[in-house]
């Protein structure tokens, strides 16, 4: 027989067992190069050292867009993280399914706040 006493107990037991969780964070935004979309890429976000088991999060660039919620990307949990992107031209070719590339690794270090986060990058 479950008394209130009991059940509140229960309860207080499923909440401690959800408190180590912490919600990912879907990122989206635009990545402009030299003032026009971005025609392909990818967007990498490296976490800081103070994020525990915060796996690399990451998303494909195209036509300027990019979303980590689409195309096989991955979101990251909230925190310090060091973005890294690799910009192409977006024809592909043999062996380079992006294109040539345009520009590699650059970065900035960025915020990632939930629920979810838009990120603006205007790569001159």
């Amino acid at each position: 027989m479950i008394t209130n006493r009991s059940f509140g107990f229960l309860v207080f037991l499923l909440g401690l067992a959800g408190c180590g969780d912490v919600p990912m964070v879907q990122v989206s935004g635009t990545v402009k190069y030299k003032g026009n979309d971005l025609p392909a890429g990818v967007i990498f976000f490296d976490p800081d050292a103070s994020i525990k088991d915060a796996p690399q999060g990451y998303a494909l660039i195209k036509d300027g867009k990019f979303s980590t919620a689409e195309s096989g990307g991955r979101p990251v949990k909230p925190g310090k993280y060091t973005v890294r992107i690799d910009g192409f031209d977006g024809k592909p070719g043999n062996e380079l399914p992006l294109g040539k590339k345009l520009f590699s690794d650059y970065t900035v270090t960025k915020e990632i706040t939930p629920p979810a986060a838009t990120i603006e990058f205007d790569i001159k």
